[in-house]
Order: C-alpha cells, then sequence, then structure tokens
C-alpha cells in the first residue's frame, strides 16, 4: 500500500489534482481512496489531499504512514512535519527548498518555473512529476485527465510537461 500527500494552499488545485491521481491508478487496475482535509477558507488556506493506492481493497484511507510528499505552498509543509524523518520521499518546489529542513529524501524540482514560463497550470506540472516518480503511466494519467472536460486540453499539456521533468 502507497500513501500519497498533496499539500499546499486553497485555490491550487491540490483536490483535483489527488482526483485525477487516483483515477489513473484505478485505471491501471489498482484500488484507491481519496481523502481531503481543508479549513474554512474558499481560497488562502491550508489544504491537503491524501491518495492512498493498492493492488487490495482499501478498507479505510485514514493511515498515520506517509510515503510521498508533494508539497506545491509554503502551507503544506506543516502537514507532513510530523512525518518528515519517515517520508521515503518529499518533493518541493526549488522556491520552497529553504523552508524545510534538510533531509536526504527532498527532491527539488522547478515546479513553479516550469509552469508559470509555459503559462501551465502549476498542480498538473506537479501531478506529472508525481505520477513519473510513482511509476504511474503517463497514458493512464492522460485518460483519467480526458475522462473530465475541465481545461482539458491545457491539463494535459502540464502533465506532459511535468512528466518529463
Amino acid at each position: 500500500m502507497k500513501k500519497i500527500r498533496i499539500a499546499g494552499m486553497g485555490g491550487q488545485g491540490i483536490r483535483y489534482s489527488a482526483h485525477i491521481f487516483g483515477e489513473a491508478v484505478t485505471q491501471l487496475g489498482l484500488y484507491a481512496a481519496v481523502h481531503h482535509s481543508y479549513g474554512a477558507e474558499v481560497r488562502g488556506g491550508r489544504i491537503y489531499s491524501d491518495i492512498t493506492y493498492d493492488e487490495t481493497p482499501i478498507t479505510s484511507p485514514y493511515s498515520e504512514k506517509l510515503d510521498i510528499a508533494l508539497i506545491l505552498h509554503k502551507l503544506g509543509i506543516s502537514s507532513i512535519r510530523d512525518h518528515i524523518e519517515t517520508l521515503e520521499l518529499i518533493i518541493v518546489d526549488e522556491e520552497l527548498l529553504g523552508e524545510l529542513y534538510p533531509h536526504k529524501n527532498i527532491v527539488s524540482v522547478p515546479l513553479h518555473k516550469t509552469a508559470y514560463s509555459r503559462d501551465l497550470p502549476l498542480n498538473m506540472v506537479a501531478l506529472g512529476y508525481l505520477a513519473n516518480k510513482c511509476g504511474i503511466r503517463l497514458e493512464a494519467l492522460l485518460s483519467a485527465i480526458r475522462d473530465y472536460k475541465r481545461n482539458r486540453e491545457i491539463n494535459i499539456r502540464a502533465v506532459k510537461e511535468g512528466y518529463k521533468l
């Protein structure tokens, strides 16, 4: 069983990204559960989404153990503080690297730079990178995006860019 946390600030598309990731892993024949945690703010507050996936049915999306974290904003850092020592991989934008204590499993990636220089949504660039690191096939991710009408073409371009990073 793998558990991933995508964390950031409300309005960044964290929930949407988690939903697409969960849909992609189910297209690969795996089971997935997605759980979100956020405050009352519509935008600007801390949010995180946990995706749990496995080859066997998932009885509960709640677990104390996290395997991988993707942090898109400094507000999301607090959601992994208790897990930093046990995380297999922490993916952060290069702009956030100074916000975290040095750790052997931190990977710094130019997510913001890639997204904004190409006028692409940050969450989807990051999702493409995350999927690649998790061994999720690009075609499964693209198929999950195609199932939704919302910003389909730009999301596909963004995921492909992130997958290449």
